[in-house]
């Protein structure tokens, strides 16, 4: 399967969600992972490499590395073979995850290409209608709309009178901005936790399961 985390708003969180996602993926689920970093030399995932990668290899099958928390591939300029690639990495990897920069012809190059796109927002005016544009012209039945950083619920029904329903919610956490700073992503730095639990949420929607469950959906489960 290809996730494709796209935005029209830079600094959204994007980087963030596609590497956490990719290592719950990993850890929680036991799936082989392989994350796309489109960001063309201003790599933000970089930051958990913990070395001095390099980029190279026109082919995305070329250059891969294999960290600890999932595989990762710098892309330095778009893959004059992309279709063939990407069915070379689909037969060994359960999951693509791609982050893609907020450049509009490059997401919609590798749109038709990807199996669910999540369209990652902020509850702040600019991120709202720029990804409003970028909403309208993708394939509605691809896109999940992401909203991150969260602080009041309320801003939720401003984004649903837009966009329609949201179908993942991610609140400010600092949680993440630690897992930064260690250059660890959050899966493997902490066994549970609110921002954990909204991760799970997040990679159920590709997977169908959740991994983590609340009390009273465990006793339903228990007597189902």
């Amino acid at each position: 399967m290809i996730v494709g985390f796209f935005s029209m708003k830079g600094g959204v969180g994007k980087s963030t969600l596609a590497i956490n996602l990719s290592a719950y993926l990993r850890k929680f689920y036991g799936k082989k992972v392989i994350l796309i970093d489109f960001n063309f030399y201003n790599y933000s995932s970089k930051v958990f490499s913990g070395e001095n990668l390099l980029e190279y290899g026109d082919n995305l099958c070329e250059g891969i590395y294999p960290l600890k928390y999932f595989h990762i591939k710098f892309v330095k300029r778009f893959p004059s073979n992309l279709e063939r690639d990407l069915g070379i990495l689909k037969a060994y990897y359960d999951y693509i995850v791609m982050d893609v920069p907020n450049d509009l012809n490059l997401m919609l190059s590798l749109e038709k290409y990807v199996d669910l796109i999540f369209l990652v927002l902020t509850p702040e005016i600019f991120s709202i209608f720029s990804n409003l544009y970028l909403y309208r012209i993708l394939e509605k039945n691809k896109v999940r709309i992401l909203v991150n950083r969260v602080q009041n619920i309320d801003d939720i029904k401003m984004i649903e009178r837009e966009f329609g329903r949201v179908s993942a919610i991610i609140h400010y956490n600092k949680d993440f901005l630690r897992s930064s700073y260690l250059k660890v992503p959050l899966p493997f730095m902490k066994k549970k936790g609110k921002a954990l639990d909204e991760i799970d949420e997040l990679a159920s929607i590709i997977t169908g399961e959740r991994k983590r469950k609340s009390i009273l959906e465990k006793i339903v489960s228990f007597f189902l």
